[in-house]
């Protein structure tokens, strides 16, 4: 468990200058000050060749002016569970995020999403496995930014190849 405390002056951000129904124009300023506090709980644990791995990240990210800063959510975790046994290792997990602000005005909140991943590998030789990873397996639809205009997050990610483990020799 790590508790923080992080105070930040002239804070550079994407400032909003304008918002208009088509546009919303923001330049990069100095923001001026910021104060971050929070939390971040780790925890594992291990049953023969199963392993849990939790995460949690309580974070309070405010300006001086007490307005939230921009695309930090106050809470974030995830949790994954690994199976290993032999040249088998199976695993698979979830993220989540709360809501944030888009915008350091605090006008646009972009909803909280959560996103589940999995992957695989098997040892082919002793230095040589093939992998495969899914992102976003469910293929949920979440929003990462507003610029009026929803800019939405990457989809279902697919990738597979060949992973060396082993040593190269000088």
């Amino acid at each position: 468990m790590t508790f923080y405390r992080t105070a930040l002056s002239d804070l550079i951000t994407n400032v909003t200058l304008r918002i208009a129904p088509t546009l919303i124009e923001r330049q990069r300023q100095n923001a001026g000050n910021a104060l971050t506090r929070g939390v971040e709980v780790n925890f594992s644990q291990r049953w023969n060749a199963l392993r849990l791995d939790t995460a949690w990240l309580f974070s309070e990210s405010r300006f001086a002016n007490r307005n939230r800063i921009p695309q930090v959510p106050k809470h974030a975790g995830n949790a994954t569970m690994t199976w290993a046994q032999g040249r088998l290792l199976l695993s698979g997990g979830l993220r989540s995020f709360t809501a944030q602000y888009e915008d350091e005005l605090n006008t646009f909140r972009l909803p909280g999403y959560a996103t589940v991943q999995a992957s695989a590998r098997v040892g082919l030789t002793g230095q040589l496995a093939a992998i495969a990873a899914f992102e976003n397996l469910l293929d949920r639809r979440f929003y990462t930014g507003f610029t009026p205009v929803p800019a939405i997050g990457a989809p279902r990610l697919i990738r597979a190849g060949l992973r060396w483990e082993g040593r190269l020799r000088k």
